[in-house]
């Protein structure tokens, strides 16, 4: 009598478990039908608007003004200052402070919060990112005040900014939460050119 309730509800237990594989995937399914790319707005197009590419605008252009260049102004360069630097300051450090960390704030992790997600939400306030040609290349998102998620066209995540100074500076991790050295800074033009870890442009702008 016991080996047949036993194997009564193993039986339960399985069609339990295959139902919830199937509701799974069918959400899986709804979830990549719903989900699109982000709409390029021509404004925020470089090859149509010259006014945000840094290559016509050189209001905009680190090579052409320093203010706006790691390597002249200092109050914008992680290598520079301390305080904004995640190797000394520990606050701005995912691996110390968990309210900047995805892995461990889901409130700011796309793959669990539809709502940071730019496929998922059409109403974030997106950057588009572009390469040296001004071909768009990815998609950084806000998070929170402090962090901003990064996405390829595909809409994998992979990495995140976490704020350092302002609204001026913004530092690049990985998945690993590991700081790449790579930084946004404040382009004046509410955008951003990013740097390497040698303070170099790297031909890379957000707007």
């Amino acid at each position: 009598m016991i080996k047949i309730f036993i194997d009564c509800c193993n039986r339960v237990l399985v069609k339990g478990y295959k139902c919830l594989v199937v509701a799974t995937v069918l959400l899986s399914g709804i979830e990549c039908c719903l989900a699109q790319a982000p709409g390029l707005p021509l404004m925020k197009d470089p090859s149509f608007n010259k006014n945000i590419s840094p290559y016509t605008n050189k209001r905009i252009n680190p090579d052409s003004t320093i203010i706006i260049n790691p390597k002249f102004n200092r109050t914008i360069n992680p290598f520079f200052s301390s305080r904004m630097n995640p190797d000394s300051n520990g606050s701005l450090n995912p691996k110390k402070n968990p309210e900047f960390n995805p892995h461990t704030n889901v409130a700011i992790n796309p793959l669990y919060t539809p709502a940071v997600h730019p496929f998922m939400n059409k109403n974030l306030k997106l950057l588009f990112e572009f390469n040296k040609d001004n071909l768009l290349i990815g998609y950084i998102a806000p998070a929170n005040t402090f962090v901003m998620n990064c996405f390829d066209l595909k809409g994998d995540w992979i990495g995140y900014y976490v704020l350092a100074n302002g609204n001026d500076t913004f530092l690049q991790f990985d998945l690993n939460d590991q700081w790449t050295g790579i930084f946004l800074c404040n382009n004046l033009n509410e955008g951003f050119n990013q740097f390497d870890k040698t303070m170099t442009w790297t031909g890379k702008h957000c707007n």
